[in-house]
């Protein structure tokens, strides 16, 4: 496999659905030109996705976990605030 090209290639969020495909096309017709078989490109492929998969939902786990500390931290800062104000 040459590093030139990768087996698996991420692409940016901002391109479009019509450039992505053109860059995995790209991607496996170089591959295949040079003697790396389908299969391999696709298991590299899938791993590639599976991975990128997992990174994207424990980043969204991240966020909601986050978002619930926030909620939470939101809460007990307006009951202290009540309770002050009772005072």
């Amino acid at each position: 496999m040459s590093d030139e090209m990768p087996n698996v290639l991420i692409v940016p969020y901002n391109e479009s659905p019509e450039e992505i495909i053109e860059d995995y096309a790209e991607m496996i017709k170089y591959n295949l030109k040079h003697g790396v078989p389908l299969e391999e490109i696709l298991h590299d492929f899938f791993d590639e996705v599976n991975r990128w998969t997992a990174k994207q939902f424990l980043i969204d786990q991240a966020k909601e976990c986050l978002q619930g500390l926030e909620n939470i931290h939101k809460i007990e800062t307006d009951f202290i605030d009540d309770e002050l104000d009772d005072f």
